[in-house]
């Protein structure tokens, strides 16, 4: 069996269900990655597992949820609490708290932060981007920027500083 695609479904997922995906990812999978009527992918929204849809034409505006490959397991709450960097930089670490499981992003502005905004829409893309290709089954819930010392004077929970 050949291992499926595993792309982000913002709607209702359940098996039997026909699902108008976004435009975005009717354009990908039609265009970008080229699938016909009858191929399959991995669909996940986070909420209620990973499952098998078919294309029911080639431009993917209509897919069938044919089954469920995994059901959604619970997962520790991790946040990252992470001071605003430059563009790159930032980049890599969204990426890679995404890839290491975390739930949460905490974007802080500290005494010293030169950045102090986000393009909220282009981080989310990138972290549902980042979920995809690790293959999990869930997206980490981008939070809004807050400042370095009401956050963590807030924080009742245990706190690891690196």
């Amino acid at each position: 069996m050949e291992k499926l695609k595993h792309l982000y479904f913002s709607g209702q997922l359940s098996v039997g269900a026909v699902v108008t995906p976004e435009k975005e990812l009717s354009k990908r999978l039609s265009r970008v990655l080229r699938l016909r009527t009858g191929d399959t992918v991995a669909l996940f929204n986070g909420k209620h597992g990973l499952f098998e849809a078919e294309l029911l034409n080639d431009k993917a505006t209509e897919l069938n949820i044919n089954s469920i490959i995994k059901p959604q397991m619970a997962m520790p709450q991790v946040t990252l609490m992470v001071c605003l960097v430059k563009k790159d930089a930032m980049d890599r670490i969204f990426r890679q708290a995404t890839e290491f499981g975390v739930t949460h992003i905490q974007p802080l502005v500290s005494d010293y932060t030169v950045v102090d905004k986000l393009n909220e829409e282009r981080i989310t893309a990138l972290i549902i981007e980042a979920s995809e290709q690790c293959e999990r089954m869930s997206v980490p819930e981008l939070l809004p920027i807050r400042p370095l010392r009401e956050t963590v004077s807030q924080c009742g929970q245990n706190v690891f500083w690196c």
